[in-house]
């Protein structure tokens, strides 16, 4: 009985990719979805590393950075149940990709 070998989804760096991963109606629609969306009234500056998959959602939530008191919870259940990205690309190849988005709110 011979073993099928495991195969592996890789995540690759931004800084790998031949195209980055954007939010599907821009950078600008994102963050104004966002605003509308994040319900918290307290300041929020935090930079979150995120996975952007094939199918362009997002998983695998990490906060980087959280000079605020925002709550982390709050901040990426909306990231979770925003619109889809447009995955990054390597060699015309859709892949799996980190993203570290930065935050900020007064």
């Amino acid at each position: 009985m011979t073993e099928k070998p495991l195969k592996y989804d890789v995540v690759f760096n931004s800084n790998d990719l031949d195209i980055v991963p954007s939010p599907k109606d821009g950078m600008k629609k994102f963050y104004s979805y966002f605003s509308k969306n994040y319900t918290d009234s307290k300041q929020l500056k935090m930079s979150i590393l995120f996975v952007v998959e094939k199918d362009g959602t997002l998983s695998n939530f990490k906060v980087m950075k959280n000079t605020s008191s925002a709550n982390e919870a709050e901040v990426i259940k909306v990231l979770e149940s925003g619109p889809k990205w447009i995955p990054g690309k390597i060699n015309n190849r859709i892949v799996r990709s980190t993203f570290i988005l930065p935050i900020t709110f007064k």
